[in-house]
């Protein structure tokens, strides 16, 4: 249990920052601790009041959420620490790579014959895999903090589609073009 001795709210442009200082019973007397509240300080943080008591939730001896009655609000956690770095660096990792092995595939088992064109499609699995990949970490990496990236992942779900087919579009869209001013230079065999 811990009393609240302060409640703080820091303005910095359009954002708010919500702070609580809690004063701990079981800790020697002057030690208190300010925590950054999640979220945009509608529960906990707007019921409470100085010298109010509540409960801090702790997991791995790190405060994760602060109870207040029925209410429950989490505390804020760095991008570092609640997941959503390790996330975006996977998120990175798998696209990419899937970029990659689509690009291995198509230029192992669909070569190009000499004299040909380059094909679109190598080109356009490697380009759409590193395009999700920054975009899909930068997604996942400053998403909101839910404290498990589940609303970032979805939205990157949801416009990996999207940006495959415009990636597709992409890298066919210059390879069609150079095929029909090669086909206009080159004159009609037979003749």
């Amino acid at each position: 249990m811990a009393t609240v001795t302060e409640k703080e709210t820091d303005f910095s442009g359009k954002t708010h920052e919500y702070f609580l200082t809690l004063r701990y019973a079981d800790r020697p007397e002057g030690a208190e601790h300010r925590v950054r509240m999640a979220g945009s300080g509608e529960q906990v943080y707007d019921s409470v009041r100085r010298g109010d008591r509540v409960t801090g939730i702790y997991w791995h001896d790190e405060l994760r959420a602060i109870r207040f009655g029925s209410l429950t609000q989490e505390t804020y956690r760095s991008p570092v620490h609640d997941g959503r770095l390790p996330g975006a660096l996977a998120v990175a990792a798998l696209a990419s790579g899937l970029g990659l092995l689509s690009y291995w595939w198509w230029l192992r088992y669909r070569p190009t014959p000499k004299g040909a064109t380059q094909a679109w499609e190598p080109i356009a699995g490697l380009v759409a895999g590193l395009a999700l990949a920054l975009g899909g970490s930068t997604m996942v990496l400053m998403g909101p903090d839910d404290g498990n990236g589940g609303t970032s992942l979805k939205l990157m779900a949801w416009t990996t589609l999207p940006i495959m087919l415009l990636f597709v579009l992409y890298s066919w869209w210059p390879v069609r073009r150079g095929v029909s001013k090669v086909a206009g230079v080159i004159p009609p065999s037979g003749g």
